[in-house]
């Protein structure tokens, strides 16, 4: 008997893990895309070092046609999880985006938690929640129109690279680029932009 249950186990489980391979697949081949006319697209990435509790961050802004306005990365010292690096890479970029005037944006983060996190209020009496609030705070109030999504790792290549440059940086040390960007930053736009057609 227990030999059928198993056996149906593994039929009920088959079509499930198929479904799961198409998926993966499928954000394999998604790739950074175009914001529409006349919006910018900022993507953001932390990264979290787990053994040392430090983490960095980095953001890349873009324009409709690809070509990068700015980007940033830094490191950000002691910080609690991945979450907090993620939320703290957001808020730099948007500090640099109202800084340079930036009116439509859209938010692109490849972490769904974040997003849930500045789409709701469901953690803003979290241990993070006055980063979640202040995030919000200021999309609110300095920006036209603005949107926050989730993307696929394989759609934040550019801010990934740029996060794990930011923990490689003097602790509290920053560094931001306007049009003239570092050559690993160039050969990922690159990457990006010869995915979709230049």
């Amino acid at each position: 008997m227990a030999h059928v249950h198993k056996y149906l186990t593994t039929a009920h489980e088959a079509p499930a893990k198929r479904q799961e391979g198409r998926i993966q697949e499928q954000q394999q081949k998604e790739r950074w895309s175009r914001p529409p006319p006349k919006i910018l697209k900022i993507n953001t990435d932390g990264a979290y070092l787990k053994e040392s509790n430090s983490g960095g961050w980095g953001f890349v802004i873009r324009n409709d046609c690809g070509m990068v306005i700015a980007a940033g990365a830094g490191n950000l010292g002691q910080v609690s999880n991945a979450l907090h690096s993620e939320a703290m890479a957001m808020l730099h970029a948007i500090n640099a985006a109202i800084q340079m005037g930036c009116h439509c944006v859209i938010m692109e983060t490849d972490s769904v938690q974040l997003q849930s996190a500045v789409n709701n209020e469901d953690y803003d009496l979290s241990t993070l929640g006055a980063i979640f609030k202040d995030i919000k705070f200021k999309l609110r109030v300095s920006f036209n129109h603005v949107t926050v999504v989730s993307c696929p790792r394989t759609c934040n290549v550019v801010a990934h690279c740029l996060a794990a440059y930011g923990t490689k940086l003097g602790a509290g040390i920053s560094e931001i680029w306007l049009d003239e960007c570092p050559d690993f930053v160039n050969d990922a736009v690159a990457g990006d932009l010869s995915s979709i057609g230049s």
